[in-house]
C-alpha cells in the first residue's frame, strides 16, 4: 500500500474529466445546432460543407442575377409594345391619307400626327434603358450569369434588334418622315407597314422566349440549392435526436464517473487505520 499515488483515484478523475470535455461538445452541438465547430471534430466533412456553402452562396446571388435578367424583358417589353401601337396608327393614318375623299389640309392634318409619331417612336427607341444600358436602339448584348462557372452554359443573353424608326422604315435621317401628304405617297407606305409592325412583333416575342428560359433558369438554380442546402446541413448540422441522447448517456456516465471518484479516495483510508493501530 502507498499513500503517495492513489491509482484507483487518478483513473476515476481522468475519466470524470474526459466526460466533462464530452458533455461540454455536446452541450456546444446542441445550443449552437452545428455539429462542426472546428476541423478537429470532422475534418473531411469541414471540408466538404465549407465546398457546399460556397456553392450555395454563389447560387443564391446567381438566382438573383436571373431576377435581374427577367426584369429587364419587361421594361424593353413594354417599350415594344408602345411602338407597335405607333406603328399600328401609323399604318391607319396611311390608309387614311391614301384615299382620295381627303382635301390637302386634312391630309396635312394627317402628315403632322404622322411626325409627332415618328418622333416619339425615335425617343422609346433611344431612350428605354435598364440600369444604364439602352435596349432598343441595337447595342443591346445583355450576358446574364445565371451559373457560378465561366461557361457558355452558365449565361444566357439578351439580345434586341435595333428599333429605331429610321433602321425600321428605312429613314435616311431624323429629319424625314413616311410621306402621307399626297395619297400617292400615302399608298406607297400601306404594304411596308405590315412588315414593319411583324418586325415589331417577332422583337417581342423573342423577349417572351428568353423570360421564359430565364423563369425555367430559376426553378432549376433553387431546386439545385435547396439540394446543395440539404447537404451540408446533413453534414454541418445537430442531429438533436442522437446529440441529446449522448448528453443523457454523457451525464449519466459523469454522475457514475463522479461517485466513484468518492469511492476512489476512501481506499486508502485503510492505512490510516493501520498508522491509528
Amino acid at each position: 500500500m502507498s499513500l503517495r499515488m492513489n491509482s484507483a483515484s487518478m483513473a476515476a478523475m481522468g475519466q470524470v474529466i474526459r466526460n466533462r470535455r464530452a458533455v461540454s461538445k455536446s452541450l456546444a452541438r446542441l445550443s449552437s445546432g452545428m455539429r462542426i465547430h472546428r476541423a478537429a471534430d470532422d475534418a473531411a466533412g469541414l471540408g466538404v460543407a465549407t465546398n457546399l456553402e460556397t456553392r450555395i452562396q454563389s447560387n443564391r446571388q446567381a438566382m438573383r442575377n436571373i431576377n435581374d435578367g427577367i426584369s429587364v424583358i419587361p421594361t424593353a417589353e413594354g417599350a415594344i409594345g408602345e411602338l407597335v401601337d405607333i406603328a399600328m396608327r401609323l399604318r391607319e393614318l396611311a390608309v387614311q391619307a391614301a384615299s382620295d375623299t381627303l382635301a390637302d389640309d386634312e391630309r396635312q392634318f394627317i402628315y403632322d400626327e404622322d411626325i409627332q409619331l415618328v418622333d416619339e417612336w425615335r425617343r422609346i427607341a433611344r431612350s428605354t434603358e435598364f440600369n444604364g444600358t439602352l435596349l432598343l436602339d441595337g447595342t443591346a448584348d445583355i450576358n446574364v450569369q445565371v451559373g457560378i462557372h465561366n461557361t457558355p452554359n452558365d449565361r444566357i443573353a439578351i439580345t434586341i434588334a435595333d428599333l429605331d424608326p429610321n433602321t425600321i422604315l428605312g429613314l435616311p435621317d431624323d429629319t424625314h418622315y413616311p410621306s402621307f401628304e399626297t395619297a400617292a405617297g400615302a399608298r406607297s407606305w400601306l404594304d411596308d407597314f405590315g412588315g414593319y409592325i411583324q418586325t415589331l412583333s417577332a422583337a417581342r416575342s423573342q423577349l417572351g422566349a428568353v423570360q421564359n428560359r430565364f423563369e425555367s433558369a430559376l426553378s432549376h438554380a433553387t431546386t439545385h440549392t435547396e439540394a446543395l442546402s440539404a447537404a451540408e446541413s446533413r453534414i454541418r448540422d445537430t442531429d438533436y435526436a442522437t446529440e441529446t441522447s449522448r448528453l443523457a448517456k454523457l451525464q449519466l456516465i459523469e454522475q457514475a464517473g463522479i461517485a466513484s471518484l468518492a469511492q476512489a479516495k476512501g481506499i486508502d483510508r485503510s492505512i490510516l487505520d493501520l498508522i491509528a493501530a
